[in-house]
């Protein structure tokens, strides 16, 4: 395979449109509630592209529909190398109320075409992350470690069926990463973290704003998250986001080996550094105005 075929990161999986509202407060039903703001993004994979462009060599591959939202995804991919299945019926939509005085959201999906099962390109890449791996549970993730040096994923679904449950756990064993919330662990997987050695995977990394937890070779690496998310903040793409700076960090500590510090792991470290950058993402950006 030619070099410009390798890529630092692969990023394969779910596109999808997010229509955001922007509230100060949880509306009050039978009442007319306020809407600060409103605008469209890409989200799913869009939040991890927001982060690595123009910092790693990257290649995207997805599924959209034939529509207007797929239109949306195309222009929005122009500056970046990629190739999207286009199929027929919907691209993948989600309505998604933001509040920004708790600093919680709430969303409502329409996974449209984005459950289809694809075939990857065989591009080689130093990393491949897997975005919303529930919902293309169907993935061969074994092709993909042939092509990849390392294989992470991460879960969005929070009420799969046992079918789709049981896809995902077999799956486990090909990837050195599982990066997941505290409430994709409990109501997902809804087994505590040391029952997931059984299902051999590498390493697990399960974050919320009060703390991260490390799991790799059967030890535990418990951080309190010191700079924490609370009030006033739009935490839409928390995840994707944190996501995202866990891989930059790993796929560039050797060019800053000044980012590690003595006597920490470098997942630990990882994690950490995520978190921090995560955060002070979200609380410098500034709410998209109406559109």
């Amino acid at each position: 395979m030619s070099t410009q075929n390798k890529y630092d990161l692969v990023l394969i999986g779910n596109l999808i449109v997010d229509q955001i509202y922007c509230v100060n407060n949880w509306h009050k039903q039978g009442t007319s509630n306020n809407l600060y703001c409103q605008y469209r993004a890409v989200g799913g994979l869009g939040n991890i592209i927001n982060i690595i462009t123009n910092k790693l060599n990257i290649f995207v591959e997805g599924v959209i529909g034939n529509d207007d939202n797929g239109e949306f995804i195309k222009e929005y991919l122009k500056p970046t190398k990629h190739f999207l299945h286009t199929l027929n019926g919907q691209t993948s939509t989600a309505l998604i109320v933001s509040n920004l005085e708790k600093g919680e959201r709430t969303s409502f999906v329409n996974w449209g075409v984005g459950e289809n099962k694809f075939a990857p390109t065989p591009y080689t890449s130093s990393w491949t992350h897997i975005s919303y791996l529930d919902i293309i549970p169907n993935l061969d993730i074994k092709k993909i470690r042939k092509t990849s040096n390392i294989v992470s994923a991460d879960l969005c679904l929070h009420n799969p069926t046992n079918l789709i449950k049981n896809k995902v756990l077999s799956q486990l064993q090909y990837l050195d990463y599982l990066i997941i919330s505290k409430t994709e662990l409990f109501s997902y997987l809804n087994i505590e973290i040391s029952n997931i050695s059984k299902y051999k995977l590498k390493h697990l990394v399960v974050h919320c704003k009060e703390w991260t937890h490390i799991l790799e070779n059967n030890t535990y690496d418990k951080i309190i998250n010191k700079n924490k998310i609370l009030e006033n903040i739009n935490v839409l793409g928390a995840g994707d986001t944190y996501c995202a700076n866990f891989i930059l960090y790993q796929l560039t500590k050797e060019k800053n080996s000044t980012m590690l510090p003595s006597g920490r792991t470098t997942n630990t470290t990882a994690a950490e550094w995520a978190h921090n950058q995560t955060t002070d993402f979200l609380k410098k950006r500034k709410t998209i105005p109406t559109l």
